[in-house]
């Protein structure tokens, strides 16, 4: 029986933790999970609580909130001195799991030596007839993963087609255990945002491979833990996100960094050249629409 270490991030959404956990172990009959829940912030003690009555769950309370990348590789460090795993899986905490997913990823990345990460397509929760993640390419001249049927009904040539790609959303990433004998998981520079395509394009530069199945899929609540702020749920950079100012700066500063770290010459020239005018255009957009606290993000992302 595979030994499966999950690591879910919470902060605020101790009811969408709870819901990811109970869909992880219908999967008892076919793997051993341990989850790792690392909490940056909660309101609802009483649930964690009640997860940790479950040996196959441990939770960790950093001292404050470290942010999604880090925390995910606090609790690896953590697993790797206390627990006994062959695969790691990197997963949200606002999904569910149905059963035989996890095992047909793993099944990839037996067969497939040179594949690092698997991951399935990925629905929304709300409608889940439509398509949150069916593959992903890096465009290096923007630095944004172009989606495959994004917000669509998926279809047979792009979402429910097996494929190699070179961009892996963090919601959804199974690793083998010996991946991090030589290899980190998340940049620690990386408070949130774009820790998964600084990954990606490290593996895509090592030679390594991803591979996405569309044959099988998981739901995703999306922005699960902003929703619980966010009464609107407006999110990343749309005008009404009351959180705004955080997510701009976060989204486009992580982007910059990420590509800067990778990239050099004229692909390196294009990048920061087109980088400029968008971060430009936002700022505008946001000043013409009173949002003046986003808008001067622009110099911190900048310079």
């Amino acid at each position: 029986m595979r030994k499966v270490l999950v690591i879910l991030v919470n902060y605020n959404s101790e009811t969408d933790t709870k819901v990811c956990v109970d869909s992880l172990f219908r999967h008892e009959e076919e793997c051993d999970v341990n989850v790792v829940i690392v909490v940056n912030a909660f309101k609802q003690k009483k649930i964690l609580n009640e997860l940790s009555n479950d040996e196959r769950v441990n939770i960790l309370y950093p001292e404050s909130n470290i942010g999604f990348g880090r925390a995910n590789n606090y609790a690896l460090d953590w697993a790797f001195k206390h627990l006994d795993f062959e695969y790691v899986y990197v997963l949200n905490n606002d999904t569910v799991i149905d059963r035989g997913v996890i095992t047909a990823l793993a099944k990839v990345l037996d067969e497939e030596r040179d594949v690092v990460i698997a991951t399935p397509r990925i629905m929304y929760l709300s409608e889940p007839e439509k398509v949150w993640y069916g593959g992903g390419e890096i465009r290096m001249s923007s630095g944004r993963p172009y989606i495959y049927d994004f917000g669509e009904y998926p279809s047979k040539s792009r979402s429910l087609k097996d494929r190699y790609v070179t961009f892996v959303s963090g919601c959804s990433m199974l690793f083998k255990r010996d991946f991090f004998d030589k290899n980190t998981l998340f940049d620690d520079r990386f408070f949130m945002y774009c820790e998964d395509l600084e990954l990606c394009i490290r593996i895509n530069r090592m030679g390594l491979k991803m591979k996405y199945l569309g044959s099988i899929y998981i739901y995703h609540k999306v922005h699960g833990s902003a929703a619980s702020h966010n009464k609107n749920n407006y999110s990343g950079t749309h005008i009404k996100n009351p959180n705004l100012a955080f997510h701009f700066l976060n989204i486009y500063r992580n982007r910059r960094i990420a590509m800067n770290m990778h990239l050099n010459g004229k692909e390196k020239f294009v990048f920061n050249l087109l980088f400029f005018f968008d971060v430009s255009f936002h700022a505008l957009k946001f000043s013409l629409n009173g949002r003046f606290k986003p808008a001067l993000m622009w110099f911190k992302i900048l310079f």
